[in-house]
């Protein structure tokens, strides 16, 4: 196993097209990285630069100590799962697995050895002798990562493997992919636009936008303390309310004052004095979903909405109340009896201890 190091790295296509820009990364030996962010956001190229399926354009990849910028693919000892599993159709299971053995002039014994043992990993000793066509996609995708596994490389790629299976499957699939990491102790970097995936399968994610990488940390540390807007909004499902609001102080402390209401500010978010500056001028709020709750359920500090319903989804345990207040519209994950009719008016609490604020020109999180 390796670790995988990024130093500067840059990639522009023809044209003046710039991919990704001063990415600098450090991913240890055995971890678990995803690659997440919306499409066209330099990911997935990211991996393929790994892979050497890209050409570096600048600065330096190294895979443990070895520098591997013109290294060719094939001796770069990286074993890649990409989105439509790349099987070949003619050949069977067992074939497929042990193709990268067979062409490295691997003994057909320790091929056999290899093949049956990855097998029993992802549980497909009796599917061994079927042909692609007769799996399911789970089970494609599984064959698709045996192949990977039973070379023993350095570190696994995986492109957005998930994306082509059903909701359902998708979940499972996920677990078997983070069981495997634990059993392998390998180093795995993941690309997956779907932020939920991302956050249940990393140690670490790295957030990308337009070639940048916006935030790297763990999946709670990047939820709790968003560095940016863009990380915020995207991070969490449904995803965080943002709206314009004004900081004011009073003789009772200070407040944000939006179309539709006021919140006042804890302690907590004064004390270090980074809002101090912004008084009396135009931020930018951030309130997530679940920091809603109903009136009989005050938290500490809490400031209360007067908000007119304007949609209720039921979903399983909650409910997502999609409300008005004034211009600002929001959403709130409540419990199931909290629903309510469109055009019903409710009165929501907020927590104003998990409240977000963010510089309008910058969108760097103030506090």
């Amino acid at each position: 196993m390796a670790s995988i190091t990024f130093k500067n790295i840059r990639k522009v296509y023809p044209g003046g097209v710039v991919a990704v820009e001063d990415f600098n990364l450090e991913i240890t030996d055995g971890e678990f990285v995803v690659l997440v962010g919306p499409s066209g956001c330099g990911k997935s190229t990211t991996l393929r630069m790994i892979a050497g399926l890209e050409a570096i354009t600048g600065g330096e990849l190294y895979l443990g100590e070895r520098l591997i910028n013109t290294v060719a693919p094939k001796d770069r000892d990286i074993s890649m799962v990409f989105q439509n599993y790349a099987l070949y159709p003619h050949l069977t299971v067992f074939d497929n697995m042990a193709f990268g053995l067979k062409l490295r002039k691997i003994p057909k014994k320790i091929i056999r050895e290899k093949v049956e043992e990855v097998a029993e990993i992802l549980d497909l000793r009796e599917l061994l002798q079927r042909k692609p066509k007769a799996l399911s996609g789970g089970q494609r995708q599984r064959v698709a990562l045996g192949r990977a596994i039973v070379r023993d490389p350095a570190a696994f790629l995986l492109d957005e493997p998930l994306s082509n299976l059903d909701a359902k499957l998708r979940t499972q699939m996920r677990a078997e992919i983070t069981k495997l990491h634990y059993k392998l102790g390998a180093t795995f970097v993941y690309v997956t636009h779907d932020q939920t995936e991302a956050m249940t399968m990393g140690d670490r994610l790295v957030v990308m936008r337009d070639g940048f990488i916006q935030q790297v940390d763990t999946p709670q540390r990047l939820y709790e303390e968003p560095a940016n807007l863009f990380v915020a909004g995207f991070i969490g499902s449904p995803q965080m309310n943002t709206f314009d609001a004004v900081l004011t102080k009073s003789e009772h402390g200070v407040s944000a004052v939006f179309d539709g209401g006021q919140l006042p500010l804890p302690p907590r978010l004064l004390a270090d004095g980074a809002l101090d500056s912004y008084i009396g001028k135009s931020v930018i709020l951030g309130v997530r979903p679940e920091s809603f709750c109903l009136e009989d359920q005050l938290p500490e500090v809490c400031g209360m909405i007067d908000a007119g319903v304007e949609l209720s989804e039921l979903v399983g345990a909650e409910v997502y109340l999609y409300v008005k207040a004034g211009d600002t519209q929001l959403i709130a994950t409540l419990p199931t009896r909290a629903r309510a009719n469109p055009g019903a008016r409710v009165r929501l609490a907020v927590d104003c201890e998990k409240l977000y604020i963010f510089d309008k020109e910058t969108e760097a999180r103030i506090s």
